[in-house]
């Protein structure tokens, strides 16, 4: 459901079966949405600061995939990850500028892509495990986590001196069959947050006078 500035009511834009809402553009004209149900996958879909472009996650016909940018006005969509690099999925990889993409690399390094162009250059202070979250309001700071950790530390990394700095701790009062911390939401500031997060629960039954 959708409601832009000056209607009334919400309006119902799903188009299959399950259809996820990706980005709202700036001046509240377009709706980027993911089809993740058997129309789809898991893709990732962005606008760029101009709102004419969008960021997205793809393959082409027997390719892995990579990450491409594509004119709304139409045209052939452009590469700009190597085949096999990605960002992450539901992250903010793109920087405050929209010229740059932090994403992973075939190997799972994570490296910083231009949109304007070629090549690729490390994203340096970065450690084996790390999972963007989003850039920071500076353009030379990335937010970063550490996939699979309970509690989620949430670390606020300079390229430029290539420290950093735990800005956020998140876990849940209650621990019990927790799973996972996922989603992580941060607002560039680094202020604000949110997050989802998974349980496994079970229980175990005593039978008693089986024969």
């Amino acid at each position: 459901m959708a409601r832009a500035a000056g209607e009334e009511r919400e309006r119902e834009l799903s188009w299959l079966d399950y259809s996820d809402p990706g980005d709202v553009s700036a001046e509240g004209k377009w709706l980027l949405f993911n089809e993740e149900g058997d129309g789809g996958g898991h893709n990732y879909s962005i606008f760029l600061p101009d709102d004419r472009r969008i960021l997205f996650s793809g393959s082409e016909r027997g390719d892995a995939m990579r990450d491409y940018l594509q004119d709304i006005e139409g045209g052939k969509p452009r590469p700009i990850t190597l085949e096999g690099g990605v960002s992450v999925w539901r992250t903010h990889p793109l920087s405050p500028d929209g010229k740059s993409v932090i994403a992973l690399d075939p190997d799972g390094k994570l490296n910083i892509f231009p949109t304007d162009g070629e090549g690729r250059q490390p994203a340096l202070g970065t450690l084996s495990g790390d999972v963007p979250v989003r850039w920071g309001a500076d353009g030379h700071s990335a937010f970063v986590t550490q996939g699979g950790e309970i509690p989620a530390k949430v670390y606020r990394l300079d390229f430029a001196t290539q420290t950093r700095r735990i800005v956020a701790e998140l876990s849940v009062p209650d621990r019990t069959g927790l799973t996972g911390i996922r989603y992580i939401q941060m607002t560039p500031d680094g202020k604000s947050y949110a997050y989802t997060f998974s349980r496994f629960l079970t229980e175990l039954c005593v039978i008693e006078g089986l024969k």
